[in-house]
């Protein structure tokens, strides 16, 4: 449910893992499932944090998930993951939603693996019921 950077990032500071998946989970909205949370290894970047939810994604800082962005995954056009030249470790996310492209930098490759599977199955899901429904 967590990357292996919020578990070191956690301890650094003292706390638990579970601490930040809590705090997470209460700034959602009612009945919102939390699935999944990585941590930039970007600290100062301006969102160094990626929330999959079962209903979308949200890029926010570190402990400030109202003050992030999010796009329910019917906006979501693209996911793609780049990996990195020199860090060949890490890779960038990057979504192209609602006419804009959002880059989530330096995570894990196989975390950022698991985003972009996981977006991609949740999307064909959606998909699926909006046509079921149509």
């Amino acid at each position: 449910m967590a990357d292996d950077w919020i578990i070191e990032e956690a301890l650094d500071k003292g706390k638990t893992e579970a601490e930040e998946i809590s705090h997470c989970q209460k700034n959602l909205n009612p009945n919102e499932k939390l699935l999944l949370i990585i941590a930039s290894r970007r600290k100062r970047s301006e969102r160094n944090r990626l929330a999959l939810t079962d209903r979308r994604v949200v890029l926010y800082p570190e402990g400030k998930l109202q003050s992030g962005i999010s796009f329910d995954y019917n906006q979501i056009d693209t996911v793609k993951r780049q990996q990195r030249r020199l860090l060949s470790h890490l890779a960038d996310i990057t979504l192209s939603a609602k006419g804009e492209k959002v880059k989530f930098e330096e995570v894990g490759i196989e975390w950022a693996d698991e985003v972009v599977q996981k977006i991609s199955e949740i999307k064909k899901k959606t998909v699926k019921r909006v046509r079921s429904t149509a």
